[in-house]
């Protein structure tokens, strides 16, 4: 062990407010260019706050479209769940316990229909619920483009 002491060296914590490495960040000219990227000819605090302003309203919209749009969907997906219960229900009320050889065959004729009911029903909720999710996805874009094209313009 030894009892010398390492001097700490700071040079590094030193680069990150060296005016070199520091200014460069704040580039009056990039910092503007992004601006008039964004379809803005100044600098006006105004306008920018608008921008936002917009871009939150078209935000919460979206975010309102999308909470009806599960709405939508947990209703028909509990639609979809009570179809198949009964399609279920309705092939065991059908089913003849005797343990004959024509009732077995029956009962999976029942079995076969219910299930095949209950895909049909997943099948058609599955198409349902991608033309919903389409649908949304075109609405709350458009909504959004129209925002911000609408502000551009103003």
């Amino acid at each position: 062990m030894t009892d010398k002491k390492t001097t700490p060296n700071f040079e590094n914590a030193f680069k990150a407010i060296d005016p070199k490495t520091l200014f460069p960040f704040f580039n009056s000219d990039v910092f503007g260019e992004w601006f008039r990227s964004q379809g803005f000819d100044d600098l006006n605090p105004i306008t920018i706050m608008q921008m936002h302003q917009d871009r939150l309203t078209a935000l919460a919209q979206a975010n309102e479209a999308a909470m009806s749009f599960y709405r939508v969907q947990l209703e028909r997906q509990a639609k979809l769940f009570d179809g198949v219960i009964r399609a279920t229900w309705a092939g065991l009320e059908k089913s003849d316990l005797s343990g004959s050889a024509e009732a077995t065959k029956q009962n999976l004729e029942h079995y076969k229909a219910a299930t095949d009911k209950a895909v049909e029903l997943m099948r058609r909720y599955s198409e349902e619920t991608a033309t919903a999710a389409q649908n949304a996805y075109q609405k709350v874009s458009a909504e959004i483009e129209a925002s911000v094209r609408d502000h551009r313009k103003s």
